[in-house]
């Protein structure tokens, strides 16, 4: 392993821990109002006859959902990463083939293992 190869690793590796940890608090925290200060404002009595739906201040708080869209968000790059990582492990598997003895139809597998990598390259580029 090359030294370029073992410092992507590491700086991947800690970026998909600290990006599950803090994925996990979020998803724990994504249906519930941010507390907030307490202040003279919110201890006010409210007027009468205003009907009170917590449920709806909940699911429509702005915060929450600010976190709730960056949840998806951040699932969507795992998912797109996930199947960049597994086309890149599927390309080096089918150029190692003939490294082990395997003889076969690998030309146009790889071929095209190594087009579809290439293709997400010039997309995330």
């Amino acid at each position: 392993m090359t030294s370029t190869t073992s410092v992507a690793l590491a700086s991947h590796g800690a970026a998909l821990v600290a990006l599950v940890g803090v994925l996990r608090e979020a998803t724990t925290s994504q249906y519930d109002t941010p507390p907030r200060p307490s202040s003279p404002a919110n201890d006010a009595p409210r007027p009468k006859g205003e009907h009170a739906d917590p449920t709806m201040r909940t699911a429509l708080h702005p915060d929450r959902m600010r976190l709730r869209a960056t949840i998806i968000g951040a699932e969507s790059t795992l998912a797109r990463s996930a199947d960049e990582f597994a086309a890149a492990s599927r390309a080096l598997d089918a150029a190692l083939a003939p490294y082990r003895g395997e003889v076969g139809d690998d030309l146009a597998e790889l071929t095209d293992a190594a087009d579809r990598v290439e293709a997400r390259l010039a997309v995330a580029a």
